[in-house]
């Protein structure tokens, strides 16, 4: 296995940019960032784990329509954590989560990188990135979290080969993955918006503008294609999971016990 010493993951980037389409007309009047899980919105809870996780700077995205997202953040959430470093970045456009990326890393140097969606919510304390994080300490390379599906299933982003020679790491539904190739696999999984880079040097050489785009947003697959290189792991991250992206998904993926307070 990997003998490289994982670098402390200090940083994230929250990519809120989105214009919450599946979500209209809600989303006309209100960020489907903030829309509550119990006690709070689901942007504090995934703030927190950033921070449980050991993030003491985050990079939020965002677009000049979601100031009410900005509010409730600065006025709320980090009145409970001053010592947060907040950093907000305009995004003019909304051309997707690379780019939001490449936005971000403009400001960071050599280090590795957290990535949380804000419209998906892991427990703060014991999954998510918290969880992730166990394993990249283990093997310091880049990590996604993920939901496993069969390849019978559509649009998956990801396959995988199960890990036989785990070394160190925990325990836990691991894989080696593949990017886009489906061929003679036999598991993948779709990513649940958390994700570990071990540096963002080599991201440094794309240009915002000359990437190819699908739909106005980056290509994924070429802005990753280092990574694919070099060698992306994924792990099955646990349960409670909620995934505010669309109103289908909020009513039907459910937590498998109570939301923390």
């Amino acid at each position: 296995m990997n003998s490289k010493i994982a670098k402390t993951v200090k940083k994230a980037v929250i990519p809120s940019a989105g214009m919450g389409t599946r979500w209209k007309p809600l989303s006309r009047h209100i960020p489907k960032e903030l829309l509550p899980i119990s006690k709070y919105p689901i942007i504090h809870y995934v703030l927190d784990e950033a921070v449980n996780a050991g993030c003491d700077e985050i990079f939020i995205i965002y677009s000049e329509f979601k100031e009410v997202l900005r509010s409730y953040v600065e006025e709320e959430w980090q009145k409970m954590n001053p010592g947060i470093k907040l950093n907000w970045l305009i995004q003019e456009k909304p051309e997707g989560v690379g780019d939001a990326t490449l936005l971000a890393i403009e400001h960071i140097q050599n280090e590795p990188l957290a990535w949380l969606y804000p419209d998906i919510y892991h427990d703060p304390v014991n999954g998510g990135l918290n969880y992730l994080m166990k394993f990249y300490n283990s093997l310091p390379a880049a990590w996604s979290g993920l939901y496993l599906k069969r390849l019978s299933e559509k649009h998956v982003p990801f396959t995988g080969t199960r890990l036989t020679d785990k070394g160190s790491m925990p325990e836990g539904n691991i894989f080696r993955l593949d990017g886009y190739d489906r061929n003679e696999k036999d598991y993948a999984g779709f990513g649940c918006g958390r994700a570990i880079l071990p540096d963002v040097e080599y991201i440094k050489k794309y240009d915002r503008k000359d990437l190819p785009r699908i739909n106005n947003e980056i290509n994924d697959s070429v802005f990753f294609e280092y990574l694919w290189n070099e060698g992306v792991y994924g792990v099955e991250l646990p349960m409670p999971v909620i995934d505010c992206g669309s109103p289908r998904n909020f009513q039907y993926i459910k937590p498998e016990e109570n939301i923390n307070d």
